[in-house]
């Protein structure tokens, strides 16, 4: 079942990426389509600061109902720094060996925050502060690549006519809407796609980006591993294109008349037992632990605002600083220290004793010598 979930949850990488391939281009009735394709492409390949929320909800039958809300606000302008809180809510369902199911209750509400380096952690009971300057380096150049990744697409896919063609285009007093069409052409999509990208570079380059952030984290990859890792990539993507449009049941993009800026976007993903043995066979994978009549649903929504505007981003209240932080962890380990040496010394009087008590036969002798003196005396 876990493994089931695991590959529904790989292919949406790749069909978000792929319908994002035609996204950027947006028009309305009266609107110069190549204007307004211009100035989305340009203003969205920039990255700024902006603030907003967004509902992740998974719904699978007999396994979870979940959703995770959230509300994020970041700067990039001068020094990166985040502010991100969110709960969780639902229930995760279990089965015993008898096949008897349970519920059990998810109730999580935490939050996250990175300013100068430092990420400020809260589990919803303690405070976890650590320093991630070194990771904050990584993850802005990985960031940075995936940009220029998605800038060099947009640049290529420059094609009124192809958006025109998947999506239904219209606007309203403030805002471009781009909806997903229904029953499209799978094997003519994919065409079109390839017409204009090269996906195999695109698979290529995420791969690397795989092994690259693997041998950052110390990882050893073997040759077999880079394999592997190819391997399932590559039956990733086929089995995104074969099913894509039969897990997409809606995506929605609005853009700002004013800014241009992406202001709004959902999309909502769902698959049965039909679909997940079509994608299990194309990926290698058994279906015997799925139970019959299975069901998952996917949805995410997002709202984007303020976007450019300088946020006053601070430590948490209530979060201990970095300093104190390091200096409670190192009273603890001190008094960690401190408790073993007083109990090693501790210990010692206890040898100590231990040796005197042996020693009470000598003084036992001692006092019989005594006695035997005293009887010679008084003869």
């Amino acid at each position: 079942m876990k493994k089931s979930i695991k590959i529904f949850f790989s292919l949406l990488t790749t069909v978000t990426m792929a319908f994002g391939v035609v996204a950027p281009t947006v028009s309305a009735q009266d609107t110069n389509w190549d204007e307004v394709l211009t100035q989305i492409n340009e203003v969205n390949q920039e990255v700024v600061s902006m603030e907003g929320d967004g509902t992740i909800t998974v719904s699978a039958d007999q396994f979870i109902d979940a959703a995770l809300n959230f509300d994020f606000r970041y700067n990039v302008e001068e020094a990166f720094a985040l502010e991100l809180a969110g709960d969780v809510t639902g229930e995760l369902v279990t089965t015993d060996a008898e096949g008897n199911p349970s519920s059990m209750p998810l109730d999580f509400a935490g939050q996250a925050s990175i300013i100068d380096g430092i990420a400020y952690l809260f589990d919803g009971s303690s405070w976890t502060v650590e320093d991630v300057s070194a990771q904050e380096e990584q993850i802005a150049a990985d960031f940075e690549s995936i940009m220029s990744q998605a800038q060099e697409q947009a640049e290529t896919i420059n094609d009124p006519a192809l958006t025109q063609k998947y999506f239904d285009l219209s606007e309203t007093d403030s805002e471009y809407v781009m909806t997903l069409k229904q029953d499209i052409d799978s094997e003519e999509f994919w065409a079109d796609i390839e017409s204009q990208v090269n996906l195999e570079q695109i698979k290529q380059e995420s791969i690397d980006q795989a092994i690259a952030q693997a041998e950052a984290a110390g990882e050893e990859l073997t040759e077999e591993d880079r394999q592997m890792l190819q391997d399932q990539m590559d039956q990733s993507f086929e089995a995104g294109k074969k099913i894509a449009f039969q897990l997409v049941d809606n995506m929605e993009m609005r853009y700002s008349k004013d800014t241009y800026y992406l202001t709004y976007l959902v999309m909502d993903y769902s698959l049965d037992s039909a679909d997940m043995e079509q994608i299990a066979a194309d990926m290698g994978e058994s279906t015997e632990s799925l139970p019959e009549d299975f069901n998952v649903a996917f949805s995410m929504e997002f709202n984007f605002t303020n976007h450019g505007e300088v946020f006053d981003i601070v430590v948490p209240e209530g979060a201990p600083t970095f300093d104190e932080a390091s200096s409670t962890e190192e009273s603890a380990t001190e008094g960690t220290e401190s408790l073993e040496e007083s109990t090693t010394e501790e210990s010692v009087p206890a040898e100590e004793t231990s040796e005197e008590t042996t020693e009470v036969p000598a003084e036992e002798s001692s006092v019989e010598e005594t006695t035997e003196e005293s009887s010679e005396a008084a003869e």
